[in-house]
């Protein structure tokens, strides 16, 4: 029995967001548009603790299995919304293995879950933005088989807009290229050849996330300066004093943060000297670096390198490792997307960050304080310089990991 395929991008840019307009060629049309906030903030509900940590096991869990030495950033929380829509496609033995890799027991625990977190992770400030966006790509040829509620619950649970094309055609390939570019002002997308399609492709479905923040103090350029980064490459370095913050300190690594001018924070973990990258992204210290809480407070003389990335990976062999395997073969069960059979066949992400004086391309908040003490301590200096190999973690307002990264080398 002849296959057809599903193709699943997950476009991560951390970037300023420019409009959101959808442009059509050929005969390719658009038919359902999802309801995008015009709002800066959308009305929030604040997840409970299981369901929270849940999710930081999803996260952790694909960080560890993910990231190499490298520079390189993940967004768990993507691939996470992904594979969610993903699983309101499957059934049986496929639906299983993606709820059971997501953590959750039910799809409609999850499809809550998701809706309520597209909600809370919404912001569009001046300074701060984090705006998310899903769309399906549809082969207008057989059109008849698709199954419309499982459309309809997209669009109403996921924001997900859906398009009918002819997946072959340069036309298609223009016109997801420029949806690309056009919702991540231009960092992404842009260039039709990389979104060709074959005439077998059946699905595609985009996610994307865009960010930028401001730091709350921003770094005084005046104060920059060149050093050495692992004991090589020479790199520009930004350094301020940050008052009275926790910082985590074990046999393994030091951890602290800086706060986001609508109150989120960007945390980072610098591995002792003697230990490694590959040291501390398990998700044992992933968890303990976002939820760990003390009263400890130092005053932190932090140097941070400017840095700038940018990431692409393909996901299958990440997929295969949390359990999903039934979803890439022949006897995928996808029948409540389509009355075709139809398999995954790719699974990429894409994203990009840079990280300057004036703030960071991604946004995110959480609360880390580091150290146990029953007393008031005083106050003591403490440097931390990201001098060598280290990791970050950004995380949403209820704690929800954003980004997971590490920069291994700088030019």
């Amino acid at each position: 029995m002849k296959r057809f395929m599903i193709l699943v991008f997950l476009i991560i840019p951390l970037s300023l967001v420019g409009c959101r307009n959808v442009v059509t060629y050929g005969d390719n049309k658009q038919l359902f548009k999802a309801d995008i906030p015009t709002v800066e903030k959308l009305t929030s509900v604040k997840f409970n603790k299981e369901t929270t940590n849940l999710i930081q096991d999803f996260s952790f869990n694909s960080a560890s299995l993910l990231l190499k030495e490298e520079n390189e950033m993940y967004s768990p929380i993507s691939l996470f919304m992904a594979l969610s829509m993903l699983s309101e496609g499957a059934s049986k033995e496929t639906k299983a293995e993606l709820l059971n890799a997501l953590k959750f027991d039910d799809l409609e625990t999850l499809r809550i879950v998701n809706k309520t977190m597209f909600n809370n992770l919404f912001l569009n400030k001046e300074k701060s933005k984090l705006l998310l966006a899903n769309s399906f790509w549809l082969n207008k040829n057989k059109l008849d088989t698709y199954n419309n509620d499982t459309l309809t619950i997209l669009k109403d649970y996921y924001k997900a807009s859906s398009f009918a094309v002819d997946f072959p055609s340069e036309d298609t390939s223009r016109m997801v290229s420029d949806w690309v570019s056009e919702n991540t002002n231009g960092l992404l997308g842009g260039n039709p050849e990389a979104f060709k399609f074959s005439k077998e492709t059946m699905l595609v479905l985009i996610n994307a996330l865009y960010f930028y923040d401001t730091w709350s103090t921003q770094f005084d350029s005046k104060n920059n300066y060149l050093d050495g980064f692992n004991s090589e490459t020479m790199t520009t370095y930004m350094k301020q004093t940050l008052s009275k913050r926790s910082v985590l300190i074990n046999k393994d690594y030091t951890s602290t943060f800086i706060n986001f001018t609508n109150g989120s924070k960007m945390h980072f973990i610098l591995p002792n000297e003697s230990k490694t990258i590959s040291d501390v992204k398990n998700t044992q210290t992933l968890k303990e670096v976002v939820n760990y809480e003390s009263t400890t407070k130092y005053k932190v003389d932090i140097r941070l390198p400017k840095f700038e990335f940018n990431s692409k990976f393909d996901l299958e062999e990440l997929a295969r490792n949390l359990g999903i395997n039934k979803a890439f073969e022949d006897n995928a069960e996808f029948d409540k997307f389509t009355s075709i059979d139809i398999l995954v066949s790719k699974i990429i992400q894409e994203s990009a960050i840079k990280v300057d004086e004036k703030g960071v391309e991604a946004a995110a908040y959480t609360s880390i304080e580091a150290g146990i003490t029953s007393v008031e301590p005083e106050v003591q200096t403490l440097t931390f310089k990201l001098n060598r190999p280290f990791m970050f973690i950004i995380t949403s307002s209820d704690n929800i990991p954003l980004f997971v990264g590490s920069v291994n080398s700088l030019s």
